[in-house]
């Protein structure tokens, strides 16, 4: 399970572009 509070690798410009990622990510993971 990847940890919410490590952003990706790409750097987040935004907050919400960091969350959209992090959700793409966690489906992707799951």
């Amino acid at each position: 399970m990847a940890r919410k509070s490590q952003p990706q690798k790409a750097q987040p410009r935004s907050k919400q572009q960091d969350a959209r990622s992090a959700l793409g990510f966690g489906l992707q993971a799951a």
